[in-house]
């Protein structure tokens, strides 16, 4: 399989199980997170993985998405003050 998915927050728990996932199937994956030295760490020698540092959520993702196929958003804040329904939304409709 040639097709390239760009991971966002592969660091992560879900994220990092994702690639690796991905990685299985014979997908290449380009796995984008804060930190490339944390990503190595997880998956060290992966055949078939790109690392792509991005600092933030807001950070410009154009270069990270070229000749990219799919994107699989597992990228998120993390909120450590305040109660989980501080962050937490209900929407309703009218």
């Amino acid at each position: 399989m040639n097709q390239l998915v760009l991971v966002t927050g592969a660091t992560g728990f879900i994220g990092s199980h994702v690639v690796a996932q991905l990685l299985a199937k014979g997908y290449r994956v380009r796995a984008a997170a804060r930190s490339v030295p944390k990503l190595q760490k997880i998956f060290p020698n992966a055949s078939g993985l790109e690392m792509v540092e991005v600092p933030t959520l807001t950070s410009d993702y154009t270069e990270s998405l070229k000749g990219v196929d799919a994107v699989i958003h597992m990228a998120a804040e993390l909120f450590s003050k305040g109660s989980p329904s501080d962050h937490i939304f209900e929407v309703r409709s009218g």
